[in-house]
């Protein structure tokens, strides 16, 4: 099964990506130190490509979130602040 769709049904269709942005995504990822790559064999005795965040790539990760967090917390801050509900779906995505 194609990485892709397994995502979208991971998913449930939120995320549907198209296989060429994946793997590019991918390929830059790993030019910038943050995912490692490394060939394997499957349980179907099939070639793989693996990945899995490096050292730094979880570090880019934590201050993805911070900034994602500090996003939410402003826009639902702005929506309290218009008179509207927050939005506290965001919060917990």
């Amino acid at each position: 099964m194609p990485r892709t769709a397994f995502i979208r049904r991971r998913t449930e269709g939120t995320l549907a990506l198209q296989d060429a942005a994946l793997y590019e995504s991918l390929r830059r990822l790993e030019r910038r130190g943050w995912i490692q790559s490394e060939w394997r064999i499957t349980e179907n005795n099939r070639k793989s490509h693996y990945y899995e965040p490096t050292e730094r790539g979880r570090g880019e990760l934590a201050r993805g979130e911070v900034a994602w967090r500090q996003y939410v917390t402003a826009v639902q801050r702005d929506g309290a602040a218009e008179g509207g509900e927050p939005m506290t779906e965001l919060a917990t995505a």
